[in-house]
């Protein structure tokens, strides 16, 4: 049943020819992660952290690379590089206000946020329309939290986002150790044992 539950988290597809937003759910899952060179086995990564990640359902790359440099601007006009988390581990999340796993989501990134202090969570936001939208819920369903804006896919499109929410799990040393497309649930019993592992690790 995992299994089941990895495959069809439930996501928000990116239509780029036409610019418009869908609902989907991403029954070829699989078919993508060796399309993009990832697998569901992990090879050479830390036992404990790579098992729960698998267990959560991500999904670990065949050969951990460098995560691309990036640096954007947050809602409150300040410029943010990945590599100002250089050192701990980071949760670099892609999402949108529209995408309603994405806000579902985001809520429970917000809780995630005020407990794993050793976790450096990277919200990076799709929205298209400008940022009043975002603040507005930002500010009332996750209060706090450093939202990046990508109003133009760059950032996104350097990590092959294809659906949202996409995360992706880098490791202190900057290089990516896992990726999620889909919801993840980070405040069930498995997602809190891998936070707990992150924090032995970092």
């Amino acid at each position: 049943m995992a299994a089941d539950r990895r495959l069809f988290a439930p996501t928000c597809a990116l239509n780029e020819r036409i610019g418009m937003f869908g609902r989907s759910r991403l029954a070829g899952l699989g078919f993508l992660a060796l399309l993009f060179g990832w697998m569901w086995p992990g090879q050479g990564c830390g036992e404990e952290v790579s098992g729960l990640a698998q267990a959560l359902g991500m999904q670990l790359p065949r050969v951990m690379k460098p995560a691309p440099a990036f640096s954007l601007v947050s809602l409150d006009g300040r410029r943010h590089a990945l590599a100002d988390a250089r050192g701990h581990w980071v949760l670099l999340h892609f999402w949108a206000t529209w995408c309603p796993p994405c806000r579902a989501e985001m809520r429970a990134l917000h809780r995630v946020a005020q407990r794993a202090h050793h976790l450096r969570i990277v919200c990076v936001n799709e929205d298209r329309g400008g940022k009043h939208g975002v603040e507005a819920f930002v500010r009332t369903q996750a209060p706090g939290m450093d939202v990046l804006l990508d109003e133009e896919g760059r950032v996104r499109r350097r990590y092959a986002v294809r659906a949202l929410p996409t995360s992706y799990l880098i490791a202190p040393d900057g290089r990516i150790f896992a990726r999620a497309i889909g919801e993840r649930d980070w405040l069930g019993p498995v997602g809190q044992r891998l936070l707990r592992a992150l924090e032995r690790e970092d």
